[in-house]
């Protein structure tokens, strides 16, 4: 795991990761497993170089929310 990335982004940064992990790869996950420690497990599965393109993708699709 790379829990280095994790501890190397901001705060804020962090929460729109994990937004966009649990509208995108977590939708279909039962309400009560769609936590934060699991978009984290998710983030750190995926590593640093995928997830600045989940980013970027989730930046230019309107129906996922960064804000």
């Amino acid at each position: 795991m790379n829990a280095d990335f994790l501890a190397s982004l901001s705060w804020d940064s962090l929460q729109k990761l994990r937004r966009i992990v649990k509208q995108v790869h977590m939708r279909h996950y039962p309400t009560h497993m769609s936590t934060d420690y699991e978009a984290d497990k998710v983030i750190e599965a995926l590593g640093p170089e995928i997830m600045q393109r989940e980013v970027i993708e989730a930046a230019k699709n309107p129906d996922v929310t960064i804000n």
